[in-house]
């Protein structure tokens, strides 16, 4: 480290290694069933929100690349922020939900059998 350098990263006094990361008092601390459940409502986004995906967005490759695009920033946005809210790791849920059912829809249309909406849902959970 550079003892006389006036610029914090240098000096070692980086303000946000010094932020708590932790969940506030006020919300408690995370135990295994919030995770549980967590996880369970956001691949519950996913299979819901798969459904108008199927529907929708399957007449416009246009609007699923735009989409596929979108969640690649919402993604990244979701993983820079500490901690997650649940209501964007809800959001990226569903956004993932209406990707694989047009994926699913536009695959199934190429020729492919209806395996490819399980192999994509199980897929989704498995990432």
């Amino acid at each position: 480290m550079i003892a006389n350098s006036r610029d914090p990263l240098l000096s070692g006094e980086n303000p946000v290694l010094r932020q708590d990361r932790t969940r506030g008092p006020d919300q408690g601390t995370l135990t295994l069933p919030d995770v549980i459940v967590t996880t369970g409502a956001c691949l519950g986004a996913v299979v819901v929100f798969r459904v108008p995906g199927w529907i929708f967005l399957s007449g416009s490759l246009a609007i699923y690349l735009g989409l596929f695009v979108f969640s690649m920033f919402l993604g990244i946005y979701v993983a820079r922020r500490a901690p997650v809210s649940s209501a964007l790791a809800l959001g990226y849920s569903a956004v993932l939900g209406l990707i694989v059912g047009a994926f699913s829809h536009i695959a199934t249309g190429q020729g492919g059998n209806f395996a490819l909406i399980t192999q994509a849902v199980l897929g989704t959970i498995g990432d």
